[in-house]
């Protein structure tokens, strides 16, 4: 159940262009849908377990940014948006675009397999990341294309998201 907005979570009194919400700090994943089906078949938890690992790992490596140690001081209160990519290629790809656009995050790789699973980004302000997915299928080729657009001040936008809340 959500309890309302903690200090941690109003960095400052800057408020959203649109409705003069404070700032919320949302850690966001990026989760590989294909590891629960064939020929993989990953049970739930070990799928679960990948988005923890990443989860952690990202707020690990960017523990002394100012929004992660805001978003850690309310553990109570932390906010995760989880979404899906259909495959590793997809996942790749994400992780490149990531990684030109300056946006960190953490790129898990389950071990010894060396096998990518999940991306977790450091927690972001919600009012100023947006994180637009489309998944299309390309009917020359049958490949995925994934295409990710970064903008500021936006809200999420965003199909098939799971916000979880404390």
């Amino acid at each position: 159940m959500h309890r309302g907005i903690g200090p941690a979570f109003q960095l400052s009194r800057k408020m959203a262009a649109s409705g003069g919400e404070p700032q919320i700090l949302v850690q966001y994943l990026v989760l590989r849908k294909d590891l629960s089906q064939p020929p993989f078949s990953w049970p739930a938890g070990a799928v679960v377990a990948q988005a923890c690992h990443a989860a952690t790992a990202a707020l690990h490596l960017h523990r002394d940014h100012p929004h992660t140690a805001a978003y850690l001081r309310e553990l109570e209160r932390m906010r995760k948006v989880v979404l899906e990519a259909p495959d590793e290629t997809t996942l790749k790809l994400l992780a490149e675009t990531l990684q030109q656009k300056n946006i960190d995050h953490k790129l898990w790789m389950e071990q010894p397999e060396n096998i990518p699973t999940c991306i977790a980004l450091r927690p972001y302000p919600k009012e100023e990341f947006l994180m637009q997915k489309a998944l299309s299928q390309e009917t020359s080729s049958g490949m995925l294309k994934l295409k990710v657009n970064f903008l500021k001040s936006a809200r999420l936008s965003i199909t098939n998201k799971t916000e979880m809340t404390s």
